[in-house]
């Protein structure tokens, strides 16, 4: 949701729509803030980079890496479908 979709009835409030706009203002720009969080999948990628690494360097058996490969994976298909179906 963009920051204006949120706050264009506000201004129908009158004197509280005063106050409660600024609030408003900042809830979104936090929940905005989240929601861009949630679905980057730089730190995902990452993660998965330094296992690779680690499987590599031997600091990791084989099990546990495909373990923790299949999560990050499932994590990565997870916000590609959020992504596609808010665009859609």
């Amino acid at each position: 949701m963009s920051q204006r979709e949120g706050l264009e009835g506000i201004e129908l409030l009158g004197p509280l729509g005063l106050l409660l706009g600024p609030v408003l203002f900042i809830a979104e720009n936090i929940a905005d803030q989240a929601e861009e969080a949630l679905f980057d999948e730089k730190p995902i990628i990452s993660e998965l980079t330094r296992l690779g690494a680690d499987l590599d360097a031997g600091r990791i058996e084989e099990d546990a890496f495909y373990e923790q490969e299949a999560a990050l994976l499932e994590k990565l298909e997870w916000i590609t479908q959020q992504k596609e179906a808010r665009r859609g």
